[in-house]
């Protein structure tokens, strides 16, 4: 094996360039994770840290069909300790996703008006 700068300078641009395509493409969200409550598939969320200003940002968040009632209520523990283990002070729900006002309320925040790509 051997390193050929011309080679990784090509892959790179190539890799850039495809990360750039998924994220313009994704419906869910760049980061989505799985929801799993009761080792069934939920929901989705996508976590974002804002660390400069101390606040993790929940991106968006969605139901699956046939998720149990009360998804939200059982999320808002989990979010606060992921806040805490990264230091965050504060958890901001964007409004973008079927799941995202009632986590919101869970939290008792208000839902910040999502950016449009």
């Amino acid at each position: 094996m051997y390193f050929d700068e011309r080679r990784m300078d090509f892959l790179q641009s190539r890799l850039q360039g495809r990360l750039r395509e998924c994220r313009a493409e994704s419906f869910y969200g760049y980061y989505t994770l799985p929801v799993l409550i009761d080792e069934a598939l939920a929901g989705r969320i996508d976590l974002k840290s804002d660390r400069q200003n101390g606040v993790l940002r929940v991106q968006s968040a969605w139901h699956e069909p046939g998720a149990p009632a009360g998804m939200e209520e059982r999320l808002v523990p989990l979010l606060r300790e992921a806040a805490a283990w990264q230091g965050l002070g504060e958890i901001q729900v964007m409004d973008r996703g079927d799941a995202a006002r009632g986590l919101a309320a869970a939290l008792g925040v208000s839902p910040k008006e999502a950016a449009v790509l």
